[in-house]
């Protein structure tokens, strides 16, 4: 891989500034994915064995129709160019409010999927008379639902408008940002509903919103901080989404069409707000304290937006209180997180095989830390 990037700043006034930069690479790549049958020790079966012929003509088959495995072997190179750029001006309206704004492009190079456990349609065509008998490759093609190899590079346009406030004689700031971002061939990996992950993409997207934040010095002793996101992400273009159980496909070959969906962790409204406090005690010892929480509205943690498994709003509280030596060279402090207990789930996804071989839908995800109460130390050595 290689890159070249340059970019060009001018002072247009003394109040208004902008800057160019250009970025251009050149990427290869190269993969090969074998999926084959083999004994414990991850020696292959051969063919031209008789022992393995048979353990291959079973094998075959049952992996293709609990699994959803097809034997295969897969090759592929490529060679990409990509040029983004971006325009960036500000301007201090006053000495106070600063306005600026963006317009860039990006991208993310595509790449070869090493997690599917079967090829792109048509399936079959490069394990049959190789990988197992080729008078099996019918009966494999019936039962296996097309995978994933290839996956092209994803492109970005994104706007961007805001303004940096200082207010209170600069002891508070107020930063203000409005964003819209398109994706074309947004890549994208989503369980099959089995056991394999596939790469793809999808056609295009959107996401807009505005990001608020600020910080304010209230005393000496009192600070706060905060910020708090609108946030609104749709698929424009998007027909090989992954159905969730149970779930009626609406598009060709197996898939769902999430065209107008949003997508897994978008929550319309998130943020957190921290109250700060530090005061001497004595001559030698300061205390500190922060409390502070994380807030959002409901999302739905899964990839294939399975709606009977969405995350509800929540808002998590933590508590840090620390006693230190004036100078910072030790410090002892109590931490309690998620204080009011919440249960919060940050990934959830259907259980393996589940429903594909048992017809009962069932999810497995992963909670976050329950509440908890720690004992914080440090001490540093040294001038």
């Amino acid at each position: 891989n290689s890159s070249i990037f340059g970019q060009v700043g001018y002072d247009l006034t003394e109040r208004w500034r902008a800057s160019v930069g250009l970025r251009y690479s050149h990427i290869e790549k190269e993969a090969i994915r074998i999926l084959r049958q083999g004994d414990l020790e991850r020696n292959p079966f051969n063919l031209n064995d008789a022992n393995d012929f048979d353990r291959l003509s079973a094998g075959a088959v049952l992996f293709a129709s609990i699994f959803d495995v097809s034997f295969h072997q897969l090759s592929g190179a490529r060679d990409e160019d990509n040029t983004a750029w971006e325009l960036v001006t500000d301007f201090d309206l006053t000495d106070d409010v600063l306005l600026y704004g963006s317009f860039k492009t990006g991208f993310k190079s595509g790449g070869f999927d090493v997690r599917s456990n079967s090829e792109p349609a048509p399936v079959g065509s490069t394990g049959a008379g190789t990988l197992y008998p080729a008078n099996l490759e019918e009966q494999v093609n019936s039962l296996v639902p097309p995978g994933s190899f290839e996956f092209e590079d994803e492109q970005a346009t994104a706007f961007e408008v805001g303004s940096k406030i200082s207010l209170l004689n600069g002891t508070a700031e107020i930063n203000v940002a409005v964003f819209y971002t398109t994706f074309d061939d947004l890549q994208v990996s989503i369980f099959d509903g089995t056991l394999g992950f596939n790469v793809g993409n999808a056609a295009k997207a959107i996401t807009q919103g505005v990001e608020l934040d600020g910080r304010w010095a209230i005393t000496d002793d009192w600070s706060m901080n905060g910020s708090l996101g609108y946030l609104d992400f749709e698929f424009d273009d998007f027909q090989n989404g992954q159905c969730n159980q149970g779930q009626a496909p609406t598009s060709p070959n197996g898939f769902c069409d999430y065209t107008g969906k949003t997508n897994q962790y978008v929550a319309d409204f998130s943020g957190n707000l921290a109250v700060n406090y530090e005061h001497p005690v004595t001559e030698n010892l300061l205390f500190r304290s922060t409390l502070d929480t994380q807030f959002t509205t409901e999302y739905n943690p899964s990839q294939n937006l399975d709606p009977r498994i969405e995350q509800e709003g929540y808002a998590t509280w933590n508590l840090r209180v620390a006693l230190a030596q004036i100078d910072n060279r030790w410090e002892v402090a109590i931490l309690g997180r998620n204080l009011t207990d919440e249960e919060v789930v940050s990934y959830a996804n259907d259980t393996p095989l589940a429903f594909s071989q048992f017809g009962t839908p069932t999810w497995y995800g992963f909670v976050e830390r329950s509440r908890s109460v720690a004992l914080q130390a440090s001490y540093r050595f040294g001038e």
